[in-house]
């Protein structure tokens, strides 16, 4: 469990121990969405001062949603890109999420920018 007190080292668990966190999102056809998705998610993660990684689930896309996800991974190394060569459905998207993720705790969100990573809590 998260405490909410931050220190300098950022967000710590209930153990005083700093939380890593990897944040991934399923993206289908989101070429439009991606870049933007990805800034607001580095912004919000950079302010909590916390060991972090995020993972862009490419689920077969048909648009450029694929090149758009390498090239923010080759720009940033906090970044993964995971790639399906079909689209295999959400399901197979957020199980492809969950095991690219390294960090403690895991939170996902879908690549449309639907959700205020904002309102992420601690």
């Amino acid at each position: 469990m998260v405490a909410p007190e931050t220190e300098g080292s950022g967000v710590l668990n209930s153990n005083g121990q700093a939380v890593s966190l990897s944040v991934f999102f399923p993206c289908y056809n989101e070429q439009d969405n991606l870049q933007r998705v990805y800034e607001a998610a580095d912004k919000v993660l950079k302010s909590m001062k916390i060991d972090y990684e995020i993972i862009i689930v490419n689920d077969g896309s048909k648009d450029g949603t694929g090149r758009t996800a390498d090239a923010i991974a080759a720009n940033d190394n906090r970044v993964k890109a995971v790639h399906h060569p079909e689209n295999r459905g959400y399901g197979a998207a957020l199980q492809s999420g969950f095991r690219a993720a390294t960090k403690q705790l895991v939170f996902y969100t879908d690549g449309d920018g639907q959700f205020d990573l904002n309102e992420m809590p601690p």
